[in-house]
């Protein structure tokens, strides 16, 4: 029995915008109902992506789970980070040494990005100085444009009265 996704997010205890979001990312596979164009998602679907009980498919729509807001996959936590692991399922050195290499090579990879990223405010930090620059030089020369360059001639100055 396929759910629409106010069932499905009263079962698993989520919001309805959550789960839309996650149809729209492409996390939960869910189709669209061709009568009432609303979505349907399977209760395996739900039990893939959230790591619902096997009692997913006996629960009624209507009634509220128990499993409250606690699933292995949030849509807020990043997809290329690896699943953190509590310290107590480390089993062996060798578990050990292999997330030491991976967070290695996480702190390699962001050390690359943070010295990219400086590069390029350097870049833009010396565009703006040029820019800056080239403003000032066509400043200078519109401001030797538009002033009088005749030598100190002024003109004489009349009376108004002799004007009548």
């Amino acid at each position: 029995m396929a759910y629409t996704l106010s069932q499905a997010a009263r079962v698993i205890g989520r919001d309805r915008s959550t789960l839309q979001k996650a149809v729209q990312r492409g996390i939960l596979s869910a189709q669209r109902d061709p009568v009432t164009h609303a979505w349907r998602v399977d209760p395996a679907e739900l039990e893939r992506v959230y790591g619902l009980s096997s009692s997913l498919g006996t629960a009624q729509p209507s009634q509220p789970s128990q499993l409250g807001k606690s699933a292995p996959y949030t849509l807020d936590s990043q997809p290329d980070s690896p699943p953190r692991t509590p310290d107590s399922q480390l089993n062996s050195p060798s578990d050990v040494h292999l997330l030491l290499a991976v967070e290695r090579t996480r702190t390699a990879g962001l050390e690359a990005r943070l010295g990219d990223l400086e590069r390029m405010i350097e870049d833009l930090r010396q565009r703006l100085d040029r820019a800056d620059q080239e403003r000032r030089q066509a400043q200078e020369k519109l401001t030797a444009v538009l002033t009088d360059q005749r030598p100190g001639q002024q003109p004489a100055r009349r009376s108004w009265w002799r004007w009548w």
